[in-house]
């Protein structure tokens, strides 16, 4: 027995890319990225919104029901979990590429044209392509460090190849916004990992890589990401996340044999994303609570963050190969 309710199918039989919007609870947010994908385009493309509410109203099936027959529209049975729920639409999807687009983020409209050329490109079709995001504040202590962030953002669309280096710098794909992955192929390696959570796409690109896949980051913003509204902006989510982060870096050095030096950059990370998340927050209580190896549980003020972000930053272009097609 299926587990999910099939309300609207897409008439698309073979979509070369499939947008998957998991939803719950967020009927204006998964409106508003719908709206941001329904484009003008000779791209073959599908739109699959799979709703893990069970007790959902019709709000999104009015909305999604008169505008294209390339949009499948189902609700899950019973709530599957953030993760189970990305598999679910990855599964009922139908494209060759696939790419999440959660219901509180959005896609530019140059979004399908650009990463479809981009991929075209690339020498090998098993490989990963992300856009570059811009990051959405509604944190007015927040605004200023992510407008001056968004302001040196690439804007070159040049390919740059993406490596286990660059793991341990940082996750360098935000979340999984607008990132095409081969459907197949994502499915072949189980998809994102519940047991990983919040950083089970931080897991899947090492897992990518450790398979000898490529990724690729074009460097064109094509998203906008809103922090505050994202699934994983909560206390909890984020003690996970920041000491999550760390082990996985700690792995990625061991497993990778990567210098040791590398362990520096890796704490001058945690420093930074402690920080970054002190700014979500605006709460010294949560901060401190975070129990991390080999970091003290001291803040640091503003000024170090830039300083420590502008240092890795630069570090990471001197000591990392960037492979450009």
């Amino acid at each position: 027995m299926s587990s999910t309710n099939e309300i609207i199918k897409s008439k698309i039989e073979d979509p070369f890319l499939s947008i998957v919007i998991p939803t719950y609870k967020r009927v204006n947010g998964a409106i508003s990225a719908i709206k941001s994908v329904l484009v003008n385009t000779d791209i073959v493309y599908e739109i699959v919104v799979i709703n893990n509410d069970p007790l959902t109203d019709n709000a999104i099936e009015k909305f999604v029901k008169n505008k294209g027959s390339n949009i499948s529209y189902y609700i899950n049975k019973k709530n599957l979990g953030m993760f189970g729920n990305w598999n679910k639409g990855i599964s009922l999807a139908k494209g060759k590429y696939i790419t999440i687009l959660h219901d509180d983020d959005t896609l530019d409209k140059e979004y399908l044209d650009n990463m479809v050329e981009a991929i075209r490109k690339l020498p090998t079709k098993e490989s990963i392509i992300a856009p570059v995001v811009k990051m959405i504040s509604k944190n007015k202590k927040d605004n200023l460090i992510t407008s001056i962030r968004n302001n040196f953002l690439p804007k070159d669309r040049k390919l740059i190849e993406i490596n286990h280096k660059h793991l341990v710098f940082r996750n360098p794909i935000i979340g999984t916004l607008g990132v095409l992955i081969p459907r197949k192929k994502l499915i072949d390696l189980g998809g994102f990992k519940e047991d990983f959570h919040p950083l089970s796409d931080y897991y899947f690109w090492n897992l990518w890589l450790k398979k000898g896949f490529k990724i690729y980051r074009l460097n064109k913003i094509l998203g906008s990401y809103f922090i505050e509204s994202n699934e994983t902006m909560n206390p909890l989510s984020l003690k996970k996340m920041v000491n999550g982060s760390y082990e996985l870096r700690d792995k990625i050095i061991h497993e990778q044999k990567i210098s040791s030096f590398y362990k520096i950059i890796s704490y001058m990370s945690d420093k930074v994303m402690k920080y970054r998340m002190y700014q979500v927050f605006s709460e010294k209580s949560y901060l401190s609570s975070i129990d991390s190896k080999l970091v003290d549980h001291i803040l640091i003020n503003k000024f170090s963050y830039i300083f420590l972000s502008m240092v890795l930053r630069l570090l990471e272009r001197l000591l990392v190969q960037r492979r450009v097609l």
